[in-house]
């Protein structure tokens, strides 16, 4: 099973993870994850949907993608998961057709859709969350990339991290890679050297001067996320000594 979680229908159901870092309306939130198998083996094309504690669920995917097992048997070789993330989605009661709309980056959401992903990536893995699907994030992101902020700290490289794909990192110009990439460490040494490398990212990051006195919200958002993280690495990096 692709997620884990039981079968509903067409779908598999689990539950967001009941994780203190993540606010109360996540926790009354399930994904129905829906795929189906390629030609090619071991590959599944994926849809990740919301379903709230009214049953109300969005009619189309907030999370679309290719998700490739790899070789089971070498370690995380060929295995990855390439997403695109929808910056909000919509939920509709069946019975009355009333809808609400929802902001997955405001309402912390989409972390705890990657932090959900990222419990199913083998160590070694990697993931991918294109930026070019939606234009507020090709916009966020090719502004940051511009100005020299690291990929970690834009807003798609806050959930690549969180999902525990902790080496983070962009292709920011080459063709057919317009996407943040994240590695999950193979071995708990090769997690503590990643942490330690990404904070010393983050933290330079900080320290510097503002890019540019012109991209002041986008600015805002990265340096905002780059505090965040280090407070997760910080801790992760604690969690292991």
């Amino acid at each position: 099973m692709l997620l884990g979680g039981k079968r509903a229908g067409n779908h598999h159901v689990i539950s967001c993870p009941q994780t203190k870092n993540f606010s109360s309306s996540c926790q009354q939130i399930s994904l129905l994850v829906e795929y189906k198998e390629k030609k090619r083996k071991g590959h599944w094309d994926v849809g990740i949907y919301l379903e709230d504690q009214e049953g109300r669920r969005n009619p189309t995917a907030c999370i679309r993608g290719l998700y490739s097992v790899g070789r089971v048997d070498a370690g995380a070789t060929g295995h990855f998961f390439q997403t695109e993330l929808k910056s909000q989605i919509e939920f509709i009661d069946e019975t009355d057709s009333r809808c609400s709309t929802i902001n997955l980056i405001d309402s912390l959401l989409a972390e705890c859709l990657y932090n959900s992903i990222g419990q199913i990536m083998r160590p070694g893995g990697q993931l991918f969350i294109s930026y070019v699907n939606e234009k507020s994030f090709s916009e966020h992101c090719e502004k940051a990339f511009r100005l020299g902020i690291p990929p970690i700290a834009t807003t798609l490289g806050k959930l690549v991290a969180l999902s525990g794909c902790i080496k983070v990192w962009s292709y920011y110009g080459a063709e057919g890679r317009s996407r943040i990439e994240g590695e999950k460490p193979a071995t708990p040494e090769a997690k503590l050297k990643s942490i330690q490398e990404m904070l010393g990212v983050l933290n330079e990051y900080l320290g510097s001067q503002p890019r540019s006195m012109s991209e002041k919200c986008v600015e805002a958002i990265c340096r905002d996320n780059a505090r965040k993280l280090i407070r997760h690495l910080q801790g992760e990096e604690s969690g292991m000594n």
